[in-house]
């Protein structure tokens, strides 16, 4: 990350893989570690420059860094606040070409843009505090720059939801096509040996056809699941307890495992956090459904503070629990459902806690702060 000081590009954060970032102040013309040739071009443009095999690109080709490192993927976009370059963020991946699609040049342009707001108004607030001594001059004119910057984080915060929902829905029909595909396959080979078995060796045929009418019940699941998940602004017209409870009836008629639900909320939860614990439960009990092999679940959702005894409730509690199989959280997840349970959490400044192990079964823990609830 280059910030703009004094008309000068700074490097102010550099990561590397997954280890800590370095926060430093390094001006970028006594730092031999990025493409000066790159970075220059896109200071002077103000626009994206995507590279899918930057080692390969005649037009950088002379810079020292490319020629030295050979990275691949390559990404360096502006940073911009009401038309004025503040920054540049630069991105490279050594390990793929093609790295940085469309798709995440859009999302990471939406995040900028956020970012561009908020580094505008770590300035603002430094130069309040500077111009402390003529601060009744400036209260109007600073106010007036925050509303703005705060109307356009809304408006940036829910075109980033609404993408979030369009990437939901993409991963379902994702799992439609992997597991509703897999399932009908193997039931066409089921009923074509089967057929071909009819006359001969009917026995035979018969357990074929019983194979079959087992993987055409799993289909008919995948396909109702998939469904219940589609319904994402069903459940928000109803109180959470009955959506969960709702849940836990719907993982029993699959499962035949009755889950234990205790909820006791002390006032109404808001849609966003209401929406999020929906989501939370549903996936976990899908995946304890897919994975765990568990004979037993337990869900219990409370609100949590030092205020209950009045009735102001600080925040909210989840805990689901199975006596599952397990694993081991060090090399294994649940692909996108634990991903998406700790960004969901993360968006709304939370808490998500994980405790598994081989054999020991599995339990989720969540906390929101109802303060979070805009």
């Amino acid at each position: 990350l280059m910030l703009l000081e004094d008309e000068e590009l700074s490097i102010v954060a550099q990561c590397v893989g997954t280890k800590h970032c370095k926060l430093e102040r390094i001006p970028i013309t006594n730092y031999p570690d990025i493409p000066i040739a790159i970075i220059q071009y896109v200071e002077r443009t103000q626009e994206p420059l995507v590279l899918d095999n930057a080692a390969i690109e005649p037009t950088f080709a002379a810079d020292p860094y490319i020629q030295q490192q050979q990275p691949r993927s390559l990404l360096c976009i502006p940073i911009i606040k009401q038309s004025k370059p503040i920054g540049i963020l630069y991105l490279e991946n050594n390990l793929s070409t093609g790295a940085f699609t469309s798709d995440r040049l859009e999302v990471l342009q939406l995040l900028i843009a956020q970012a561009a707001i908020s580094l505008e108004n770590a300035r603002l607030y430094e130069r309040l505090e500077d111009y402390s001594e003529t601060l009744e001059l400036k209260v109007e004119e600073r106010t007036q720059a925050l509303q703005q910057a705060l109307q356009q984080e809304r408006s940036l915060k829910q075109r980033i939801e609404k993408m979030a929902a369009i990437e939901e829905r993409n991963r379902i029909a994702r799992e439609i096509h992997d597991s509703l595909g897999h399932s009908l396959t193997a039931l066409n080979v089921q009923l074509q040996a089967a057929a071909s078995l009819l006359i001969s060796d009917p026995t035979q045929a018969q357990s074929f056809l019983t194979q079959a009418q087992r993987l055409g019940k799993t289909a008919m699941q995948e396909v109702r699941q998939s469904v219940r998940t589609l319904r994402s602004d069903e459940q928000a017209e109803q109180p959470l307890e009955e959506t969960i409870a709702t849940l836990a009836e719907e993982f029993r008629q699959v499962t035949g495992i009755t889950p234990t639900v205790h909820t006791h909320l002390m006032k109404p939860i808001s849609i966003s956090i209401s929406k999020t614990i929906y989501r939370i439960v549903q996936e976990a009990l899908t995946n304890i459904s897919k994975y765990a092999q568990a004979t037993q679940v337990k869900i219990q959702l409370v609100t949590i503070g030092d205020s209950l005894r009045d009735g102001k409730a600080e925040g909210v509690c989840l805990e689901i629990k199975d006596n599952g199989k397990g694993f081991n959280c060090d090399r294994e997840t649940t692909g996108f459902g634990l991903k998406g349970m700790q960004e969901r959490i993360a968006a709304l400044d939370g808490e998500f806690h994980l405790t598994t192990a081989p054999g020991s079964g599995c339990k989720i823990q969540v906390k929101i702060s109802l303060s979070k609830s805009t």
